[in-house]
Protein backbone atom coordinates (compact mmCIF):
# COMPACT_ATOMS: atom_id res chain seq x y z
CA UNK A 1 0.00 0.00 0.00
CA UNK A 2 2.84 2.39 0.83
CA UNK A 3 4.48 1.73 -2.55
CA UNK A 4 1.18 2.49 -4.32
CA UNK A 5 0.82 5.75 -2.35
CA UNK A 6 4.34 6.91 -3.26
CA UNK A 7 3.88 6.24 -6.98
CA UNK A 8 0.41 7.77 -6.81
CA UNK A 9 1.75 11.09 -5.51
CA UNK A 10 4.36 11.33 -8.28
CA UNK A 11 1.83 10.97 -11.12
CA UNK A 12 -0.15 13.59 -13.00
CA UNK A 13 -3.85 14.19 -12.32
CA UNK A 14 -4.97 12.23 -15.39
CA UNK A 15 -2.95 9.18 -14.44
CA UNK A 16 -4.17 9.51 -10.84
CA UNK A 17 -7.75 9.43 -12.08
CA UNK A 18 -6.96 6.38 -14.21
CA UNK A 19 -5.37 4.59 -11.24
CA UNK A 20 -8.34 5.43 -9.05
CA UNK A 21 -10.71 4.11 -11.73
CA UNK A 22 -8.71 0.89 -11.99
CA UNK A 23 -8.65 0.54 -8.23
CA UNK A 24 -12.39 1.18 -7.91
CA UNK A 25 -13.18 -1.04 -10.87
CA UNK A 26 -11.17 -3.87 -9.37
CA UNK A 27 -12.93 -3.52 -6.01
CA UNK A 28 -16.34 -3.46 -7.66
CA UNK A 29 -15.56 -6.64 -9.59
CA UNK A 30 -14.50 -8.44 -6.44
CA UNK A 31 -17.56 -7.34 -4.47
CA UNK A 32 -20.17 -7.82 -7.17
CA UNK A 33 -19.35 -11.28 -8.54
CA UNK A 34 -23.03 -12.21 -8.74
CA UNK A 35 -23.62 -9.72 -11.57
CA UNK A 36 -24.11 -11.08 -15.06
CA UNK A 37 -21.48 -10.50 -17.74
CA UNK A 38 -23.59 -7.87 -19.53
CA UNK A 39 -23.79 -5.77 -16.37
CA UNK A 40 -20.03 -6.12 -15.91
CA UNK A 41 -19.39 -4.86 -19.44
CA UNK A 42 -21.67 -1.86 -18.88
CA UNK A 43 -19.97 -1.19 -15.56
CA UNK A 44 -16.56 -1.38 -17.21
CA UNK A 45 -17.59 1.08 -19.94
CA UNK A 46 -18.95 3.51 -17.35
CA UNK A 47 -15.84 3.25 -15.18
CA UNK A 48 -13.36 3.67 -18.03
CA UNK A 49 -15.32 6.21 -20.10
CA UNK A 50 -13.37 9.48 -20.30
CA UNK A 51 -15.01 12.63 -19.07
CA UNK A 52 -16.02 14.85 -21.95
CA UNK A 53 -16.39 18.56 -21.28
CA UNK A 54 -18.67 20.47 -23.60
CA UNK A 55 -17.62 23.92 -24.70
CA UNK A 56 -19.99 26.87 -24.85
CA UNK A 57 -18.99 29.97 -26.81
CA UNK A 58 -20.93 33.17 -26.14
CA UNK A 59 -20.65 36.94 -25.75
CA UNK A 60 -21.24 38.65 -22.41
CA UNK A 61 -23.61 41.36 -23.56
CA UNK A 62 -23.97 42.78 -20.05
CA UNK A 63 -20.37 43.96 -20.00
CA UNK A 64 -20.41 45.36 -23.55
CA UNK A 65 -19.48 49.02 -23.92
CA UNK A 66 -22.40 50.16 -26.08
CA UNK A 67 -21.18 53.75 -26.44
CA UNK A 68 -17.90 52.57 -27.95
CA UNK A 69 -19.70 50.14 -30.25
CA UNK A 70 -22.03 52.91 -31.42
CA UNK A 71 -19.08 55.28 -31.96
CA UNK A 72 -17.11 52.72 -33.98
CA UNK A 73 -20.15 51.97 -36.14
CA UNK A 74 -20.75 55.70 -36.57
CA UNK A 75 -17.23 56.46 -37.80
CA UNK A 76 -17.24 53.51 -40.22
CA UNK A 77 -17.32 54.52 -43.88
CA UNK A 78 -20.47 52.66 -44.90
CA UNK A 79 -20.27 53.85 -48.53
CA UNK A 80 -16.98 51.99 -48.88
CA UNK A 81 -18.26 48.91 -47.00
CA UNK A 82 -21.50 48.64 -48.97
CA UNK A 83 -20.03 49.52 -52.37
CA UNK A 84 -20.81 46.18 -54.04
CA UNK A 85 -22.87 45.09 -57.04
CA UNK A 86 -24.35 42.01 -55.44
CA UNK A 87 -26.71 42.09 -52.46
CA UNK A 88 -25.12 38.97 -50.95
CA UNK A 89 -21.65 40.52 -50.99
CA UNK A 90 -23.10 43.69 -49.39
CA UNK A 91 -24.60 41.61 -46.55
CA UNK A 92 -21.32 39.72 -46.13
CA UNK A 93 -19.28 42.92 -45.92
CA UNK A 94 -21.82 44.44 -43.49
CA UNK A 95 -21.60 41.42 -41.19
CA UNK A 96 -17.80 41.35 -41.44
CA UNK A 97 -17.63 44.99 -40.33
CA UNK A 98 -20.16 44.43 -37.55
CA UNK A 99 -18.31 41.34 -36.27
CA UNK A 100 -14.98 43.20 -36.24
CA UNK A 101 -16.48 45.90 -34.03
CA UNK A 102 -18.19 43.37 -31.75
CA UNK A 103 -15.00 41.31 -31.40
CA UNK A 104 -13.16 44.42 -30.22
CA UNK A 105 -15.70 45.62 -27.65
CA UNK A 106 -17.53 42.40 -26.72
CA UNK A 107 -15.19 39.44 -27.34
CA UNK A 108 -16.27 35.81 -27.43
CA UNK A 109 -16.00 33.88 -24.17
CA UNK A 110 -15.26 30.15 -24.13
CA UNK A 111 -16.58 28.24 -21.14
CA UNK A 112 -16.36 24.55 -20.33
CA UNK A 113 -19.59 22.89 -19.27
CA UNK A 114 -19.06 19.80 -17.15
CA UNK A 115 -21.07 16.64 -17.57
CA UNK A 116 -24.63 17.05 -16.41
CA UNK A 117 -26.64 14.58 -14.40
CA UNK A 118 -28.40 13.48 -17.60
CA UNK A 119 -25.28 11.51 -18.54
CA UNK A 120 -25.52 9.46 -15.34
CA UNK A 121 -27.73 6.37 -15.26
CA UNK A 122 -30.46 7.87 -13.05
CA UNK A 123 -34.17 7.08 -13.05
CA UNK A 124 -36.58 9.76 -14.31
CA UNK A 125 -38.24 9.99 -10.88
CA UNK A 126 -34.90 10.77 -9.23
CA UNK A 127 -34.15 13.36 -11.92
CA UNK A 128 -37.44 15.11 -11.17
CA UNK A 129 -36.68 15.02 -7.45
CA UNK A 130 -33.20 16.46 -8.03
CA UNK A 131 -34.60 19.24 -10.23
CA UNK A 132 -37.19 20.10 -7.60
CA UNK A 133 -34.50 20.03 -4.89
CA UNK A 134 -32.31 22.39 -6.96
CA UNK A 135 -35.20 24.86 -7.33
CA UNK A 136 -36.01 24.78 -3.63
CA UNK A 137 -32.32 25.13 -2.79
CA UNK A 138 -31.96 28.25 -4.93
CA UNK A 139 -35.17 29.63 -3.39
CA UNK A 140 -33.80 28.93 0.11
CA UNK A 141 -30.47 30.62 -0.66
CA UNK A 142 -32.29 33.64 -2.05
CA UNK A 143 -35.02 34.26 0.54
CA UNK A 144 -33.86 32.28 3.65
CA UNK A 145 -37.42 31.15 4.42
CA UNK A 146 -37.50 28.44 7.15
CA UNK A 147 -40.32 26.61 5.35
CA UNK A 148 -38.09 26.28 2.29
CA UNK A 149 -35.37 24.80 4.50
CA UNK A 150 -37.79 22.19 5.86
CA UNK A 151 -38.91 21.33 2.32
CA UNK A 152 -35.29 21.13 1.20
CA UNK A 153 -34.43 18.74 4.04
CA UNK A 154 -37.41 16.51 3.22
CA UNK A 155 -36.45 16.46 -0.48
CA UNK A 156 -32.88 15.61 0.50
CA UNK A 157 -34.17 12.65 2.53
CA UNK A 158 -36.32 11.50 -0.42
CA UNK A 159 -33.33 11.73 -2.78
CA UNK A 160 -31.18 9.75 -0.36
CA UNK A 161 -33.88 7.09 -0.10
CA UNK A 162 -34.05 6.62 -3.90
Amino acid sequence: MEKFRRTFLRCSKASRRAKIRRELFGKVLVKEQRMCSLDLRCLKEMAVAPRVDKIKVFRNWKTANWHEIRNDLYVTNWDKVLNCDDVNSMVDSFYDTLMKVLNIHCPLIVKKIKNSQKSLPVSPELRKLLAKKRKVNSKWRRFKNPLDLKLLNSLQAECDAC
